[in-house]
Order: structure tokens, then sequence, then C-alpha cells
């Protein structure tokens, strides 16, 4: 069965807006999305308040992503009258089932018109001009009109009329709300060629795209001029009306339960709704058995069962996912953990007391540590603590929830670990919002690979139970919230909020196929990171330009090391993913925030300070050099690869480096292996090299921003209360990223920026205005990337 959504105010069909039987034209929304096209037709309805029949055809029948003939047919027949109906689509494949919706389609009661355009901003406009009862063909070109070109428009009334000017106290300035309100007041005024401006440039007051293209924002002033029958009532009504702008006209909704403060993080950005779900994992201690020997017993059952529940989590799963899992097995073999544990079972203490006891003191040592890497593992810590407190006590493991979330649900815990972050089906769940937590935690990580707004630090929450209706915010615009019970107005303004951030996806996605290129023509080279060969699965190498950096981290599996076999079969599966395109393969960049027991340093103080990259490498040429070879290996017949060293600091580790490739392919010949020499870069982190690139001799230059911020500003990206310090945009920051590009524009060599600054809007701006032509974002990051170059300057 066919389903359409459908906005009615009740009246019936082509009724305009007074429902005295006055025909309008209906409106069809056509998406790939339902949720876009849905939200679309709600937002028009919110906005104009205009009794316009609008019907959203979005999504496949089976609930997917697509279009579907039958659905769109459907939505044409339930609204068009002799006034007609005009179909608004957003991409290709929508306009390719409306025309042929459209042609199997007979006997209609009037015209039909397609038209393509943003989906949400073109049925506002289109709902405005219906309204008002416009005809099809005026309808059509309010929502084609938005795509003129500034200045298309003409200079306005050439004969002396009436004129007015104030300014825009509203917080939000002459955004959608209130242009809507003055383009809806314009049209009772038809015989007075209103016009609105910023005293250059004036636009007719009834065109609701031409007035959101004014782009007049708080504090700027407006003039309102008119001419002809009613000018002076008009002038006097516009003016009126912006001066009555208020904020609380206009805001979308408010915080009802904004708990946190300062402590509240974003960790995910999204906004979620949906139905509240509460996590409790209540932990069973096992009763004392009185003897020491079934003690001693029960705690080796109780760590055995820990360790190859885990083991087996880490087999299933990939990349980051299983490099966390691991994290937890090594933690069972630490004997600073276990040894006190079973000393005490030694003088009579119960297993699991014991065992409890010891996890707690580490707990709370971790939780009050000044460093903010070493607070994000308490989730590691209670997730292994309660795992062998269930294992000792005969339950169930901590992966299997007794029960599972409703879709669409957010789930509230006090913190998650990161196996039980695995046991839920995220794809059809809405959030994830923590009352403790940290925004650099296993969790949050996971959750980023997974796009699941998430929120931590939220603090008390007041009258939370599950089923109650909720909404995370956990924009970028301010401090995250958990919003309850929202009212329809709140509710609908979050929901507004959602298929903007959706459409705009939608819209950036239709780019990904072309190459990446300013306004201007300039042409700018965009390739990815990648964490796990097996996230390139389905994604077509032609969307980018290669790979930016490839984090061989993946490859650690706790303290195993990968084998030279491992190591050169992932490389080669780049490679070939690439299809020649240029491959950034990064050496292991471990310590800091990624330790390895075994490994890197245990106890350092600073470890982002201390061994890591490849200071680190460079100490422990056994491992290194067994990565050098696999390089080597994969290198043989592919001149895209390149190697790029982290966190270098003197000239010396890249000569020492050089020497190890150099012996290394050496060897390899010898061997009768094939093998050559990669190109060698490395990554500006630290501002001394930044400021002495002349000393170093490589092939190429990547600046790694996320380190390289956090050094210049002395504050880490994870640091609680230090968001306003550790700023990428700060003039500091800037200056070195400019040193870095000016450097590589006079001496030819090439520079890319592989941190997260790329896949930030307002970042990626800058550093093109700074002059980088070459970045490297996450896959999920690609869109926006090219879209906001196409959109620059």
């Amino acid at each position: 069965m066919t389903t359409i959504a459908m906005l009615d105010d009740g009246g019936g069909p082509g009724q305009g807006p007074q429902g005295d039987g006055a025909e309008t034209v209906g409106l069809c929304l056509v998406s790939h999305s339902a949720q876009v096209a849905e939200g679309a037709a709600a937002m028009a309805r919110q906005m104009t308040g205009a009794r316009v029949r609008i019907a959203a055809a979005g999504g496949d029948p089976d609930g997917g992503l697509g279009t579907d003939v039958a659905r769109i047919m459907a939505a044409i027949q339930a609204v068009i009258g002799p006034a007609g109906v005009a179909i608004l689509y957003d991409l290709g494949g929508a306009e390719t089932n409306a025309e042929m919706a459209v042609t199997l389609l007979t006997d209609l009661p009037g015209p039909v018109r397609l038209c393509p355009g943003p989906l949400v901003e073109g049925a506002v406009l289109a709902a405005v001009e219906a309204s008002g009862g416009a005809p099809l063909e005026a309808v059509v070109a309010a929502v084609q009109d938005r795509a003129k070109p500034p200045g298309d428009e003409p200079d306005g009334p050439r004969q002396t009329g009436i004129e007015a000017s104030t300014i825009l106290r509203h917080p939000g300035g002459l955004h959608a709300r209130p242009s809507v309100l003055l383009v809806q007041l314009a049209k009772r005024y038809p015989q007075a060629r209103l016009e609105v401006g910023d005293g250059g440039r004036f636009v007719p007051a009834e065109s609701l795209s031409q007035v959101l293209g004014l782009r007049l924002g708080q504090g700027r002033r407006i003039t309102v001029r008119a001419v002809g029958p009613g000018a002076r009532p008009a002038v006097d009504a516009v003016v009126a009306l912006v001066e009555g702008l208020t904020e609380a006209a206009s805001r979308r909704y408010e915080r009802v339960d904004a708990p946190g403060g300062e402590t509240a993080r974003v960790a995910v950005p999204g906004i979620a709704i949906g139905p509240l779900w509460i996590d409790v994992q209540p932990v069973a201690m096992p009763g004392a058995l009185g003897d020491v020997a079934l003690e001693r017993r029960r705690l080796d059952a109780g760590l055995a069962g820990a360790r190859a529940e885990l083991e087996a989590l880490a087999r299933d799963a990939r990349g980051e996912a299983a490099a966390i899992l691991s994290v937890q097995v090594t933690l069972i073999d630490d004997g600073a953990l276990t040894g006190p544990v079973r000393q005490a079972v030694a003088g009579g203490e119960p297993a699991a007391v014991a065992w409890k006891a010891a996890c707690d003191a580490l707990i709370r040592a971790q939780r009050d540590a000044p460093d903010a890497y070493l607070r994000a593992r308490v989730a590691d810590l209670t997730d292994l603590r309660d795992r062998v407190l269930r294992v000792m006590a005969g339950g169930k493991p901590a992966e299997v929830p007794a029960t599972q979330p409703p879709d669409g649900a957010i789930v509230l815990a006090d913190d998650l670990t990161p196996s039980r972050f695995l046991a839920f089906d995220w794809r059809r769940l809405g959030g994830l919002a923590l009352r403790a937590g940290s925004a650099a935690s296993h969790v949050a990580v996971l959750a980023r690979a997974r796009d699941v707004p998430m929120a931590v630090g939220l603090g008390a929450l007041r009258g939370v139970a599950s089923g109650r209706q909720a909404v995370l915010d956990a924009a970028l615009n301010g401090a995250p919230a958990l919003i309850l019970e929202p009212t329809p107005t709140q509710l609908a303004g979050f929901r507004a909020r959602q298929v903007e951030v959706e459409a705009r996806r939608l819209a950036e996605a239709t780019r990904l196929a072309e190459p990446a290129a300013t306004r201007d023509g300039g042409r700018i080279t965009v390739m990815v990171n990648v964490d796990d060969p097996d996230a390139l699965a389905g994604r077509p190498p032609d969307h980018c330009d290669g790979i930016g950096l490839a984090r061989t981290e993946f490859l650690w599996h706790g303290a195993a090391m990968p084998s030279e076999d491992a190591q050169t079969d992932a490389y080669r599966r780049l490679l070939d993913w690439a299809a020649g395109r240029p491959v950034t393969i990064r050496t292991m960049d471990l310590g800091g925030d990624k330790p390895v027991p075994g490994l890197t340093p245990a106890g350092e103080r600073n470890p982002f300070l201390g061994l890591r990259g490849i200071r680190l490498s460079l100490a422990r040429p056994d491992v290194f050099g067994v990565q050098v070879r696999a390089l080597a290996r994969a290198a043989a017949g592919a001149p895209g690869l390149q190697v790029m060293l982290p966190m270098v600091t003197r000239p010396e580790e890249v000569a020492e480096t050089r020497a190890l490739f150099d012996a290394a392919v050496a060897a390899l010949h010898g061997e009768g292996v094939a093998a050559a020499l990669p190109r060698l870069g490395i990554m500006v982190e630290v501002p001394a090299v930044a400021l002495t690139l002349d000393r170093f001799a490589v092939d190429f230059l990547s600046i790694g921003t996320n380190d390289l911020t956090q050094y210049v500003m002395a504050a880490a990206r994870d640091a609680v209360g230090l968001e306003a310090v550790y700023d990428p945009l700060n003039p500091a920051v800037r200056r070195l990223v400019r040193e870095v590009t000016s450097y590589g524009a006079r001496t030819g060599l090439p520079v890319s920026v592989c941190g997260d600054m790329g896949a930030d809007r307002d970042q990626l701006r800058a550093l093109l205005e700074d002059g980088v032509t070459a970045i490297s974002v996450p896959l999920g990051a690609l869109a926006q990337a090219k879209a906001t170059i196409a959109e620059w300057p």
C-alpha cells in the first residue's frame, strides 16, 4: 500500500486560505529522504500558516533512501486541483521518477510543473506564494528566483515615493521567520510596489527569496520604500513590523532541562528526537565462598571468562572498536591491577570484594587525574570491573542487554562502556546522553564513527524516567542539553533543524562525484583519512583524490604486534582501492592517547610530550623495523605510496628513518623480495618544525592541525573548561599554517592538511584563505568539504 504524508487544515482539495472555495496551487515535495520531504512540508506549513495542500512523497516504500513512482503519483492526485500542482524535487533521481509519475497520470484536473531547488526553502517560498492565491507559474517562479545571482533584480521604483528606515533589533536579524512575516504583510499592499533594502540595494518586498538574499543581520539598518496607492501605510506597516520583532517571537525552543553547566560537552554533533531510555546495569556481587582456595579459583575463573568474552568481541570488531576492546584484554594481564587482588584473596578476602576494591581505587584515581586522557579511561576500567564480577556471579555477558531500547530512543546513562555501546544497534537509535563521561572516551570515538549524536557531562537530571519524549540537542551552537517533554512548538523547531541538516547533507552528496573547485575555478585536492581498510568497502575511489592519511594503529590489537605479511597485505589493500591515486600511510603513531602495553612507557606523567610517534618508533627498532619492511614491500610497483612520519621534531629523526628504509630495501632485495623506497614526508605538528622547515629533507609536508593547535595553545583539545583556549583559528595557529603553505609555494614542496580543520566548514574556509590547496578529511566529511570549497570565496 502506498502512503504519503499530508499536511492539511481540514479544508477540501484546492481550497484557498480562507476556505472560501478559491482555488490554490497544491505542492508535492519529492526527496530521496522521507524525513526531508515531511520536514520541509511541516516547516512550510508552520512558517506560513497557509491553508495550502502539501503532500510529502519522500523515501522508498521500505523506509529507505530513494524515490517511488507510485508514491509520487498518489501525492500528486491528493493535492492537485484546477489551479494545478507544483512538484518540487531535490536530486536527479527524484526528477526522473517525478517525470515518470506525471507521464503515467491521465485526466488530471489541472496543470503540473516540475521545479528543482532546495527543498526546505523551496517549500516555504512556494507555500508563501500559493497562500496568497498566486497562479502556478508564479509559485514556480518564486522557487526558481531563489537561484538567481544577486544583482539580477531591478533597481527598484524610479519615481519619487515614500521611504523610511529603522534598525534591526531582532537578535536573528531578517532570517527566515521574520522574512516570511514581512513578505506576507507586503502582499496586503499589491498596489504600493514595496521594496526593502540596506540603502544601496533594494529588492521587492513580496519576494521571499530576495528578501532572504539581503542577509540583514542584527544591528543593520533596513530601509523600506514604496510608490503608488497606499505607499504611506504600506511603509509604516513594514517599519512597525520590523521594530516589533522580538527575541521571543523567533525563538525556536526553550531549554526545558539543560543540566551540566560548564562540564557539559558535545562529543558528536547532532540532534536526536525520541523516547528516553535509561540504561541501568546493576552489578550482582557473588556471595563469599569462605575458603581461600575456592576464592582463588573464582578469581581465576572470573578473569579467564572476562578475557574470553573480550577476545571474542575483539575478533568480531573492526578498526577502532577492535583496538578499544583489546585495551581491556591487556588490563587483565596487568600485574599492577591483579597482583594486589591476589594478595588480598590469599589473606582471606572474598575474590569479588578484593577485585571490586582494587578496580574502584583505580577508577577514583583515574577520575581525579589531571590528564584528560587518563580521565577518559574510567569507562574502560568500569567495564572490566563489572564484566569480571558478572562472570564470577555466573551472569550474562555485559554486552547482552536484558531489554532493548525502542526505535529512535535516546539512551541515557551515567557512563557507557565500549562493549556496552557496541551491544546496541545504533542504526535504529537516536542518540546518547551521558551524565558523566568524556568527549575523548573510547565510546565517543565509536559514536563518531557511527554518526551518533552524543553529549557528555550532563550531570543530574530532574524527573527523568524511561519513555518520556525527549530531545538531545548536541548541536555545535552552544552547550548541549537534554530537553524533556518539549512542547509542540519546541518540537517543531528541532525537527526543522533536523530537516535542514539532512537537506544540506543530501545537497552536499550531489558534489561527491565532482572535482573540488572554488567559485573562481581554483582546484583543491581533497583526500580522505582512513582508520581501517574495511571502511573503504563500497566507497568509490573517484569521489576523492586519494588517501591523505592512513593510520596504521588499526593494525595493533592490544600488545600483539602485527606481522610483516599482515601489514604488507593491509597496505596493498589501501593501494588497490585507491587505483593509482596517492596513498599516504603514516607510520605507527603510538603513545600519547594511544598506549600499547609492553610497547609504550607506562606511567608517563605527560604522555603527549613523552615517547610517542616517531620518537617511540626509533626507540623500538625491533617493532619499527617490521613496519619499515612491510612499507618497502608495498611500495614495489606502487609509485603512489607515500610514508609520513608523526611527531617529528628534529631533522635527525628523518635521516634515521631514511637509513632504516635504505637498509630494509637492500635486505629485501638480497632475499629476492620486491621492494622500493617510498616518498618520505613528515607531519607538521610541532611549532619548532613549522618555523624551521628548511632544515628537513623531505618529499612532502602534511599539517596535523590537531596537535599543532594543542602545542601552540598549550591546551589539549579534550581539556574540560579550555574549549575557548584550544582554538584552531587563533592567529598564532593560522600564522604557522601560512608559514608552511608559503614555504611549500616557494619551494614547490607539496603541502596538505590532514587534521580535523578540514572537516569543519568555518575552519576549512580559513585554511583556503591561508593558501591551503590540499586537505584530507574523514570519509563522512568528504561531501561537506567539497560543498564548502564550491561555495568559497
